[in-house]
């Protein structure tokens, strides 16, 4: 402070703060601002202000100063101004009901929009973010419409002359005085220089020298990486680990300098035969893995057989052109839930020795390590033949209960199938897309349910499951000509489940409009495990929203999925949504759903599966 009206101007040397003294000056910095303005800042100057001094703290050293006659609403945006261009901001907001997008020059500048060209939607700035960023970026900033959590990202943007920009952004949500969402802010600044030279550090630690391909460090990484995409998109991944089968005779034959280029060979013909997306690993010796994303079974099979015939008559050292490798492969898949990397590489590498001991030079699936001949199992063609026919499928109904007096009023319908190893939808519906009858299997399941709820009394709600696909696929008359009519029509809600994005906007609303006109209420299920629900949920805006069991499991324990139930309910609240809460086991979570003021719920301390006729 001095006598000139400065309210302060404090020089930050970063190197020797710690990360908490760095929090608490920060904080400090922030509350001192508010105490000489008299009142709560600004939520664009305190963001702001945020995104300034974590930079200076980061790594910088400058002085802030605001003139104490000069705090007022006139002088307010120039200051903010000011804010942004020392430490290089650019600010955007969003709002949450009318869908109005704005971002500043700056902002504009860092996404490559062009004055004739300006951002001026989400949609449009989504556009301009590299597509593997795509899906992060809006992931995170629709979670803070019931989350409260600042919002901290790098991003990659796509500029007009190819290049790419990286960007550090921070959002939070502003809520209205009944605690719904009403607006999205954020600032950007541009993080390129910083982010190119953290990744040429990080990328020496993560790559083999002899080979350029990743090592077992940079392979755990991508592991990481691919399984937490595979949970938000439920895609599927496959891993094909590879030994040179007696590979030490070639060293003690030619010499090790030959046997390191046999390596080198070996890990770009690898490379050259898969696609620029999968992970080519070497794990030491003469191991390598190679990770396959978005890849189901029969895809990476024939990965798998595309690189064997390659490596097995490749040229891999160019003085001893005669030199032919044999190999073994271990084919697993990392699809089960919550296994930490190192027991999937271990599981991999277990189903390679196993090969080994069957005889070298072959392709092991791990699936075929547990199959001894014992239990029946149908080839894919003859699941792929069952999942057709419509007699393959029944209905069970679980009851949807009214929290406040726990009675029932209405059911679920739930499809099951009698194909052996895919009765659940999970199951069946997974298969079906990964052989391409998705939507065939996903209608022969729908009609079981029509036809099912014409046997619940017409009073009774009912809820029958649809993917968003087959509604995109089918016209609004034919799935209503499937439907009971009269009265029983206008207790139908239809589920849409979240395991898929909507691919046409406009045609998916389109046909909502139908049906709703028909009398049909729209619900969205799993909502609350993955955010990708959330942005089907602000184009559907659902009359009935069904939260999902991994927010509600616990929730007697956990403060913070309480908040978030307590926001998601506020936002959804602006449309009138009837709440659902799935997946209710305990009393004690059940105490807590009454309280927060959830409408209904499902779970099995009400009632399993039943059949029809119980």
């Amino acid at each position: 402070r001095d006598v000139d009206g400065v309210v302060f101007g404090r020089q930050l040397a970063a190197a020797r703060w710690r990360p908490d003294d760095i929090q608490n000056a920060q904080q400090s910095v922030i509350d001192e601002l508010r105490t000489e303005f008299g009142r709560p800042l600004p939520e664009k100057m305190r963001i702001a202000a945020q995104t300034f001094l974590s930079t200076t703290l980061a790594g910088y050293s400058h002085s802030l100063f605001i003139d104490r006659g000069h705090v007022n609403e006139a002088t307010e945006d120039d200051q903010i101004s000011l804010l942004k261009a020392f430490s290089r901001l650019g600010s955007w907001s969003w709002d949450v009901r009318s869908k109005d997008f704005f971002g500043d020059e700056s902002f504009q500048g860092m996404h490559g929009a062009s004055r004739d060209a300006q951002i001026s939607s989400r949609e449009q700035w989504l556009e301009r973010i590299h597509p593997q960023d795509v899906e992060k970026v809006s992931a995170e900033t629709l979670q803070l419409l019931i989350s409260d959590k600042l919002v901290d990202i790098e991003y990659r943007v796509l500029l007009p002359d190819s290049e790419v920009q990286h960007l550090n952004m921070q959002a939070e949500v502003v809520r209205d005085s009944a605690g719904s969402p009403c607006r999205l802010i954020g600032v950007c600044r541009d993080a390129t220089d910083t982010v190119r030279l953290r990744t040429q550090l990080e990328g020496l630690s993560r790559i083999d020298p002899l080979t350029g391909s990743l090592n077992r460090r940079g392979l755990r990484r991508s592991i990481k990486q691919e399984v937490e995409r595979r949970k938000r998109n439920k895609t599927e991944i496959q891993a094909l680990f590879i030994d040179l089968d007696d590979f030490k005779r070639i060293n003690d034959v030619y010499g090790h300098s030959t046997g390191d280029e046999v390596l080198r060979n070996v890990s770009k013909h690898i490379s050259d035969a898969v696609r620029a997306t999968d992970h080519v690993a070497r794990l030491g010796g003469d191991e390598f893995m190679v990770l396959l994303p978005d890849t189901d079974r029969a895809a990476a099979s024939v990965v798998a057989e595309k690189l064997y015939e390659t490596l097995s008559t490749a040229v891999v050292a160019e003085r001893f052109p005669h030199i032919r490798i044999s190999l073994s492969m271990g084919l697993v898949s990392a699809n089960k839930e919550d296994e930490a990397v190192a027991d999937f590489i271990e599981r991999t590498e277990r189903a390679l020795h196993s090969a080994k001991r069957m005889g070298k030079g072959r392709i092991i699936h791990e699936d075929s390590l547990f199959d001894n001949g014992s239990s029946e199992r149908l080839t894919s063609e003859e699941m792929i033949k069952r999942l057709r026919q419509p007699d393959s499928y029944f209905a069970l109904r679980q009851p949807i209960i009214k929290a406040s007096d726990r009675s029932v009023v209405g059911y679920e319908l739930l499809t099951r199938s009698s194909c052996p190893g895919l009765n659940s939808p999970e199951d069946f519906l997974q298969f079906a897309k990964d052989v391409g009858i998705v939507n065939l299997v996903d209608m022969n399941a729908f009609k079981v349910c029509t036809r099912a709820a014409r046997t619940l009394r017409p009073a009774q709600l009912c809820h029958i499951n649809i993917l968003p696909s087959s509604l995109e696929f089918h016209m609004a008359e034919e799935i209503l000509s499937m439907l009971p009519q009269g009265e029983r029509l206008s207790n139908i809600c239809i589920e849409l489940s979240e395991r898929e994005l909507v691919q046409k906007p406009d045609r998916f609303a389109e046909m909502l409009i139908k049906l709703r006109a028909a009398g049909l209420k729209i619900a969205l299920d799993d909502v609350g495990n993955g955010f990708s629900s959330l942005e089907t949920m602000l184009l559907v805006r659902p009359e009935v929203v069904k939260i999902d069991r991994a927010l509600v499991s616990k929730i007697s324990q956990r403060q913070s999925q309480r908040n978030m139930l307590f926001n998601l309910m506020q936002m959804t609240a602006t449309w009138d949504a009837v709440i659902v809460a799935e997946g209710v086991e305990e009393e004690e979570d059940f105490n807590v759903l009454q309280e927060l003021g959830v409408d209904y719920v499902q779970g099995y301390l009400f009632g399993l599966p039943e059949p029809l006729d119980k």
